[in-house]
């Protein structure tokens, strides 16, 4: 469970096995944040019969023009195995992946590029199936990215403009910084639980879970004396934490 949009980005989806879209209101299942419905993302379980892998790499390249060159590589592995047959299986998920950025950075003096990003996800799955009737499904999950990222003005649209001094990125890819390290990046460390009992009426389904976040982000806003001096735009670093959901 996610408590917002912007966790969506702790999501791997090399080795999701189905996703269902929801129409709401789902909340007499899912609870009170559901009501305009609910996206389920399931990854891929053990298998108790056979041992399994699967492998991806993807390697890319963008740029030309007044972007700067960009090349993103990542690499995925799955492995599952039966520890007893039928009753008892573990598998493993890991992925990483690298993005050199070509968001150009306008800022004079500051000619590396922008948006250069790195993600590693593991995954790993205990399922026990003690009966035909009753499972138990133990998943740990923990996934890092961050993103050395810069502010893009979209439709010409910013208050630091109207300055003649200030240095800030018009077209899409473009971005003004006078740091090349200001970062945004998301750790998500969660565990849970859920136990399967079917029975002739229907199924029951327990799920407990422990989830900690960590949000921290720095960065710097486009520069300009005569603006900050006006008082319209923010010139200040920013270096804060977002608080931990559990």
């Amino acid at each position: 469970y996610q408590p917002n949009q912007a966790m969506n980005n702790s999501y791997d989806m090399t080795f999701v096995e189905n996703i269902n879209v929801l129409k709401g209101p789902q909340g007499t299942i899912f609870g009170r944040n559901v009501v305009a419905g609910a996206v389920l993302v399931t990854t891929r379980n053990p298998d108790l019969q056979e041992l399994g892998a699967d492998a991806q790499v993807t390697l890319s390249h963008f740029g030309g023009g007044t972007s700067a060159s960009a090349f993103y590589h990542k690499e995925a592995l799955f492995l599952t195995a039966p520890i007893v047959e039928d009753r008892l299986a573990i598998s493993i998920a890991g992925s990483m992946s690298h993005n050199s950025g070509y968001t150009k950075n306008v800022y004079p003096g500051n000619p590396g590029p922008l948006g250069r990003s790195e993600h590693r996800s593991l995954q790993a799955k205990l399922l026990w199936e003690p009966s035909d009737n009753v499972s138990f499904l133990l998943n740990y999950r923990n996934y890092y990215i961050t993103v050395v990222a810069g502010a893009t003005i979209r439709d010409e649209v910013s208050t630091a403009l109207r300055y003649p001094d200030a240095f800030v990125g018009v077209l899409p890819w473009q971005s003004s910084s006078p740091f090349n390290d200001g970062n945004q990046s998301l750790k998500v460390e969660a565990l849970s639980l859920r136990a399967e009992v079917e029975t002739g009426l229907g199924t029951l389904t327990s799920t407990s879970a422990w989830q900690k976040v960590d949000n921290p982000q720095n960065g710097h806003s486009p520069v300009s004396d005569l603006c900050s001096g006006a008082r319209a735009c923010l010139t200040l670093n920013y270096n804060f934490a977002m608080p931990k959901n559990l």
